[in-house]
């Protein structure tokens, strides 16, 4: 098995002590939040901030469980990766009445449980923000050289070219709180991608809908 790093060791400590004040914010916010609805009387929705936070929390604890400087990837099958997710979300996908296709998916180098990750976070995203239409989610690899640049496209109201780049930071809501999650999704995909000396962006779409592409290593 192949030993790969990650980015060097300052910028990542940079980037986590950053993640750290952002969510040490988000849970002051949530606890005020509380602290305000408590004094409404039994009235106040208490249980959805304390859900929030501990979805913040499993967020937190994701997002840090990918910031380890090391760690050993050996061959992975894709194919096996995103059944494994399909299985996962299985209830999401019949209750939206969604169409995930997908094409051949090759085998790669990285870590299978960091890249089911990956693809379970950018599923449940296209899952959840479809719009008014039931979700159409395609799945598609294509080969580079020595990588593989995967894809995930869905049919939702897309991102405006502004937000590529910011979508990727910690607690980057595009939908305010309106929609159920963390705000780590993105940045918890590119954590993963970056470990395995990839690349993760929101390709840019003449019409609507998102694709977040990334590359992963071609399996020796």
């Amino acid at each position: 098995m192949d030993k790969i790093t990650s980015a060097p060791v300052e910028q990542s400590d940079r980037e986590f002590e950053q993640f750290i004040c952002a969510a040490c914010h988000d849970l002051r916010e949530s606890l005020r939040e509380i602290r305000l609805r408590a004094e409404l009387g039994p009235g106040g929705d208490i249980e959805d901030q304390i859900r929030a936070m501990e979805l913040l929390l499993d967020g937190m604890m994701e997002y840090s469980s990918v910031c380890a400087v090391e760690n050993s990837h050996a061959r992975v099958e894709m194919e096996g990766v995103l059944s494994q997710v399909l299985v996962q979300l299985d209830m999401q996908i019949q209750e939206s009445a969604a169409v995930v296709t997908h094409d051949p998916l090759p085998a790669v180098m990285g870590d299978s449980s960091e890249l089911a990750t990956v693809l379970r976070h950018l599923l449940m995203n296209a899952l959840k923000f479809h719009g008014g239409d039931s979700p159409r989610i395609h799945v598609s690899a294509r080969a580079m050289r020595d990588q593989w640049e995967f894809s995930v496209r869905d049919n939702g109201p897309g991102i405006e070219a502004a937000y590529h780049e910011r979508v990727f930071l910690p607690f980057r809501r595009l939908h305010g709180r309106s929609h159920a999650g963390n705000g780590l999704g993105l940045a918890i995909c590119r954590r993963a991608i970056e470990r395995h000396r990839g690349e993760i962006w929101v390709a840019p779409e003449p019409e609507s809908g998102t694709t977040v592409s990334f590359t992963l290593p071609a399996a020796h």
